[in-house]
């Protein structure tokens, strides 16, 4: 291959970044989505000053996460985007991304391309915990619109899910 075919290093971890992710991690494991996302705003400007790839990807995703769990889906979409641009660009599946626009989808109130998000996700993750959660929202969709069929084949496929974790460890936001 020719020497302007191969991928660029990934930019060299930045401290900073590093700490104010850590920080905001920290504050979502309590459940300070405020404060998470301001810290996750921050080490977001740091990355994308860097072209850092990974961490713009994982800091657009958790600042778009919790945006949504503040009840603000302003801006998640184009933090999706720039999530998925850079998936794209180190040749990553976007599935969790999916996932995530699913529940902005939700919030917004169009639960019915929610649903089908959630299920293509489900049914071509090769990730259970991921498919565990989309088969939950595809579940909680159902119950919200009093659609006990969907409901009950929502259940038995998360089920089915669930028995694929056994003795797996679920992930954690990134």
């Amino acid at each position: 291959a020719g020497a302007g075919c191969a991928t660029p290093p990934a930019p060299p971890v930045d401290p900073t970044t590093a700490q104010l992710a850590s920080t905001a991690r920290a504050a979502y494991e309590r459940r300070d989505h405020r404060r998470a996302a301001a810290f996750y705003e921050q080490a977001l400007q740091r990355a994308r000053a860097r072209d850092s790839r990974e961490e713009i990807s994982g800091l657009a995703y958790n600042l778009a996460a919790c945006r949504l769990l503040l009840g603000q889906p302003d801006g998640v979409s184009a933090l999706l985007t720039e999530a998925r641009q850079e998936r794209a660009r180190a040749g990553q599946r976007p599935d969790d991304l999916d996932l995530l626009e699913a529940n902005l989808l939700r919030a917004t109130g169009k639960a019915e391309e929610a649903g089908a998000l959630a299920r293509r996700v489900a049914e071509a993750t090769p990730t259970p915990a991921l498919a565990l959660d989309a088969w939950l929202l595809v579940g909680q969709l159902a119950t919200e619109a009093r659609d006990a069929v969907a409901l009950e084949a929502a259940l038995a496929k998360a089920g089915e899910q669930a028995g694929g974790l056994r003795g797996d460890a679920r992930s954690c936001p990134q």
